[in-house]
């Protein structure tokens, strides 16, 4: 489901890879707490920006910083 529908795929350098395959229905989704390479990684995505109060679009974060986005 992670590497799957969420998109995180999994590498062996320092570069993570985010490509989520979520139906077009889902209007938000966030994983949290994934252990990846010495990280805690959360993966959320929001339509409309108003359910986790960090925008629109999709956000990735590792040890509770932003590391980019994707809108």
């Amino acid at each position: 489901m992670i590497s799957g529908l969420i998109g995180l795929r999994p590498r062996a350098d320092a570069m993570m890879e985010v490509n989520p395959l979520v139906p077009p229905a889902w209007d938000y989704f966030c994983l949290d707490q994934i252990r990846y390479h010495g990280h805690w990684l959360t993966i959320c995505y929001n339509q409309t920006g108003q359910r986790y109060g960090q925008g629109k679009g999709l956000r990735l974060f590792a040890d509770g910083k932003e590391l980019g986005e994707a809108k």
